[in-house]
């Protein structure tokens, strides 16, 4: 038992997803579907790619933070070229202003950028612009045409920038000049996919009733705090390239469609709180800051809720309820704010009470990923694994694609000794990212613990054949 937790550590580290922004630009504007890149290589590339980069990118483990960002990346999909396509939106801890896009229709922004919008609709630009970057066909299209690479040099290269995007310098030392050279041809397009990107996520923008102007509002606030420190021009500008010309038609295209007042949601305004108080190194001076804040807007959401979480940190937890409960009279019924209760009542030592609240959320809210994800890690930590279990596994078909549901389940599986079931699972993760050998030892493990499960036996077994063949095939 107590080599398979530390496997799941292992799993933790090594094999979620990292993907990371490719310049991904060429001069043959036009049909997505010119590209010669199938899905099926598409898809592929995707796992070479994530494979290589998994130790170069921070990820966001928060499942609020993620869940948020899913559901305004879908509900701008909705209104795209492509509203069927599975798209995968993940967020990157690293403070630096920036939004990326990989192969597969990997899409990802940085928690700088979104505490750098002023707007919600500023974010959804951002991602609606992302988005484009995939249905306008420029992440396939340039992969199309390094035939010339095998697709594993060509996932290792893009490891390379994607070190690169964090550290030019180590970045450009990993490239051989062939590659860096590749790199360098695809920046020289850049321009006129930008642009393209931008006319075809506006429009999503405005279908999703965002407010197109969000987007040239955007980019003008960071060409603002690109000359305010021209020694730190904001990433965004340096992967996404900004003249007066690409602006400037941002502008007048906005000015097309019909001006909405658009409100900020709450969950918005409590995302971009999240993200302040988990980045801080000085919780007392956030404390001190927001409580000043707070003396000139009373009313402020994110202020309030940023300084709940903060008093949190600072590890006063008697403070931070009682914020929490004047925030509730408020919002009595927002997600966010009850799961935080739940959390402070277990941080105070009222753990039967923070089970009531989460059994309570559950039951009303039972395909919320945030409530189901604390409530089962809830139940692990207090010894009732098996019943974490049983509640994971009902959400499998829609969280599957998800790498933190799958190591909870499965480490949810393994504490309750459903050793059989939870190497399953582990090895759906292995394979996800090509690691065939890997996914075939996990395997070979739930096949020494089921024991008089006959037909069970034989169908892990003919996992094993097909993933040997796939083997095989590749050597």
């Amino acid at each position: 038992m107590k080599r398979f937790l530390v496997g799941i550590l292992l799993s933790a580290l090594c094999f979620i997803y990292s993907p990371v922004y490719f310049a991904n630009n060429l001069p043959n504007l036009g049909d997505p579907s010119e590209s010669a890149l199938s899905p099926q290589k598409e898809k592929q590339l995707g796992k070479y790619f994530m494979r290589s980069i998994t130790s170069q990118l921070p990820l966001e483990h928060d499942p609020i933070i993620n869940d948020y960002i899913q559901q305004l990346g879908y509900r701008l999909v909705t209104y795209s070229a492509e509203p069927s396509r599975l798209f995968h939106f993940f967020v990157i801890k690293d403070a630096s202003i920036n939004a990326i896009t990989g192969p597969d229709a990997y899409i990802g922004v940085n928690t700088g950028l979104i505490l750098t919008t002023q707007s919600e609709s500023e974010l959804a630009s951002v991602l609606a612009h992302e988005i484009a970057h995939v249905t306008q066909g420029h992440v396939s299209r340039f992969y199309a045409e390094q035939k010339q690479l095998q697709l594993p040099a060509l996932g290792a290269m893009i490891a390379a920038i994607a070190i690169g995007t964090r550290n030019p310098e180590a970045g450009m030392g990993a490239m051989s000049a062939t590659t860096a050279g590749l790199y360098q041809h695809t920046l020289n397009f850049s321009r006129g996919f930008e642009q393209e990107a931008d006319r075809v996520g506006m429009q999503i923008l405005a279908r999703a009733k965002f407010d197109p102007r969000s987007m040239p509002l955007f980019f003008e606030h960071l060409e603002q705090i690109g000359r305010l420190n021209s020694y730190n021009i904001p990433e965004f500008l340096q992967t996404h390239p900004l003249n007066e010309s690409r602006l400037a038609d941002a502008y007048n295209r906005s000015e097309r469609y019909p001006h909405y007042k658009i409100k900020n949601s709450d969950d918005f305004q409590l995302i971009q709180a999240k993200i302040m108080t988990s980045t801080t190194d000085n919780a007392p001076e956030l404390i001190e800051q927001l409580h000043a804040q707070l003396s000139k807007n009373p009313r402020d959401l994110k202020l309030h809720y940023a300084y709940t979480l903060a008093l949190l940190k600072a590890n006063k937890n008697n403070q931070a309820k009682q914020q929490i409960i004047n925030l509730l009279e408020t919002e009595p019924h927002n997600l966010i704010l009850n799961l935080t209760y739940a959390k402070i009542l277990q941080t105070t030592n009222n753990s039967p009470q923070a089970e009531k609240t989460l059994d309570y959320l559950y039951h009303n809210n039972p395909d919320y990923y945030p409530v189901i994800s604390q409530y089962a890690d809830f139940l692990i930590s207090h010894h009732d694994a098996k019943k974490a279990s049983i509640i994971l596994k009902k959400c499998y078909d829609s969280e599957k694609s998800n790498d933190d549901y799958l190591l909870l389940y499965s480490k949810a599986l393994g504490e309750s000794k459903q050793l059989t079931k939870a190497y399953q699972i582990r090895a759906e993760l292995y394979e996800r990212y090509d690691n065939i050998s890997g996914a075939i030892a996990q395997l070979k493990m739930a096949l020494h613990y089921t024991k008089n499960n006959e037909f069970e036996r034989q169908r892990i077994q003919g996992k094993i054949d097909q993933l040997e063949v796939t083997i095989h095939r590749k050597t």
